[in-house]
């Protein structure tokens, strides 16, 4: 499921770089150099991780909260005292999986900015998608 979900971000931010060419070639002539536009659609890629890995994290903790509270009154454990255990080692080396996806799924689209001409991407103008 992670790699499906890296190849969404991937288009995601494919289609975000392409459509701020014109902006990156402004960047890069105003004194931006290659590396800093590399790290900045890198750092946007971590972010979609990190809010991902974030809200996954709230949404699936509550369900299990959800979970354990009916246990108490609805089928074969009913009336039973569950406990709301959260593996937490689990859950951390997940959550390290999807920054290292998401960061992964940023490179592509970041070098292949960093590489094109200043020129190039102004000559795209603001309409280039």
């Amino acid at each position: 499921m992670l790699l499906i979900t890296s190849v969404g971000v991937f288009n995601t931010l494919l289609a975000s770089v392409h459509a701020r060419r014109w902006d990156f070639g402004i960047l890069r002539s105003v004194g931006y150099t290659r590396s800093l536009l590399v790290r900045l659609v890198v750092a946007e890629g971590v972010l979609i991780g990190v809010v991902a890995g974030g809200l996954s994290l709230v949404f699936g903790t509550l369900s299990g909260w959800c979970g354990a509270g009916m246990s108490r009154y609805i089928s074969f454990f009913g009336g039973m005292n569950t406990d709301l255990v959260v593996p937490w080692p689990e859950v951390l080396s997940s959550l390290a999986a999807v920054l290292l996806l998401s960061s992964l799924a940023a490179l592509w689209p970041a070098i292949s900015i960093g590489r094109t001409k200043p020129l190039h991407l102004l000559q795209q103008g603001r309409g280039g998608f």
